[in-house]
């Protein structure tokens, strides 16, 4: 039974997600496979042109390696992903078992064994499987029904999403403002050239909006809390303006974070910051509790991550793009618990996350030279995990960038970072 026979049978996938099993409104119906002996065309030259064609050398060429994210990209991969037949967690197993060199990837031969494999797994799925229902079934009819009334050519366009009632309400309650609709339409869409979303990727947005909501819903809560807490910070009225200017940068130039800022944007951020600074005084009385929560990073001067392209410098080894990163300080009476959460865009249609774990710890001290109160974030990563990749975090230099670094500002929604031993060095994170 080989592979390609499978794959011209599956119907076409819009989406495929790769941290859990894909969300659609109809389950898939088990596809017919077709035996080795009836397909027309030999599998040794269809895996000959497929393997040269991905890795874009001559077909007789058997020594250039196929890398996992391209093999991943492999529509073959995406359809078998789509429709059920096998998990990520599945396919990286096959892969990493089926290389000789783990630095590198599969040669041709290698990857003529791995498809044997994956066609022995997914026929063993078939004959398992329970028999499939006789027709699809929607899971949210109501989700399906307004799709059908907003969608031109089986797409929704994000104009059309905007002027849907329900997003025009949440718009107008500020519940929801027109640029996260955006950012949230440009997460969830299948892929960048896509005119719209498909039926499953407008549902993904419809959660993904309720989880923004929950998550505002406990922003305000937070913030009610802090603001009957006695060392509440104020904010100054230098702030505004600097939040501006950032947000200005990131999204004329498509860059969270600031990272492709340059030298000229980031001296007049560290004026701003300095006269921020200068503007308010830290309360006497804070504690590890007062930066406690969720964090994401609005901008940073550091030439590490900057370098790097993101805290740990996935985006290089993908091909990617740094998107977010959000920061997590945790705190309960048995531990200080921290994890960075960086997304990053690879050429897969959903987002890479990366996570970082580890230790944290908040202290007060008072500066030999000024007199004044210090307020040191230490951060201790313990390991960096991604897809299925889990590794010390000792070994990763670009996570050190923000291990110390001092309090210089702080109020109900932002905090000033500046690191320890590099003052030019600046951290603003927003409280989410």
């Amino acid at each position: 039974m080989n592979l390609m026979a499978i794959l011209c049978l599956i119907g076409s996938s819009n989406a495929f997600f790769l941290s859990q099993t894909p969300r659609s409104f109809y389950k898939p119906t088990t596809s017919k496979r077709t035996s080795l002996s009836e397909t027309t065309t030999t599998l040794t030259e269809s895996l000959d042109t497929i393997f040269a064609s991905l890795v874009k050398v001559n077909p007789s060429n058997d020594n250039e390696k196929l890398d996992l994210p391209t093999f991943l990209k492999w529509e073959e991969m995406e359809e078998l992903l789509s429709q059920e037949l096998l998990t990520l967690s599945d396919l990286e197993t096959l892969y990493n078992k089926a290389i000789s060199d783990s630095s590198s990837g599969l040669t041709l031969t290698e990857f003529k064994q791995l498809n044997d494999e994956i066609d022995n797994l997914t026929q063993e799925q078939k004959e398992f499987s329970p028999s499939p229902s006789p027709s699809p079934v929607p899971t949210n009819p109501s989700l399906a029904s307004i799709f059908a009334s907003l969608q031109t050519n089986s797409l929704v366009t994000f104009h059309q999403l905007s002027e849907w009632d329900e997003m025009r309400d949440l718009v107008a309650t500020n519940l929801l403002s027109l640029t996260d609709l955006e950012k949230i339409f440009n997460d969830v869409i299948d892929s960048p050239s896509s005119e719209g979303l498909t039926l499953s990727a407008f549902m993904q947005l419809n959660d993904a909006i309720d989880n923004v909501l929950e998550f505002e819903s406990e922003s305000q809560s937070q913030a009610q809390s802090q603001a009957q807490s006695p060392s509440k910070q104020i904010a100054s009225p230098l702030l505004q303006p600097l939040l501006s200017k950032i947000e200005k940068f990131a999204m004329s130039e498509s860059s969270p974070a600031c990272l492709t800022s340059d030298e000229f944007f980031d001296e007049d951020v560290l004026a701003m910051v300095d006269a921020l600074e200068a503007s308010t005084t830290l309360s006497e009385n804070l504690q590890a509790q007062s930066i406690a929560g969720d964090w994401e990073l609005i901008y940073t001067s550091s030439s590490l991550m900057k370098f790097h392209s993101g805290l740990t410098g996935l985006s290089s080894t993908f091909k990617g793009e740094f998107a977010q990163l959000k920061q997590s300080l945790n705190l309960n009476p048995y531990e200080q618990s921290v994890e960075y959460t960086e997304k990053i865009k690879t050429l897969l249609p959903k987002p890479l996350l990366a996570s970082v774990k580890g230790n944290w710890t908040f202290k007060k001290t008072r500066s030999l030279i000024s007199g004044a109160n210090i307020y040191m974030l230490n951060v201790e990563p313990d390991t960096v995990k991604y897809l299925k990749t889990s590794t010390r975090a000792d070994h990763w230099k670009s996570v050190r960038s923000a291990n110390v670094s001092d309090l210089t500002f702080l109020s109900s929604e932002v905090r000033v970072m500046r690191g320890n031993t590099s003052r030019s060095t600046v951290f603003i994170w927003k409280r989410i």
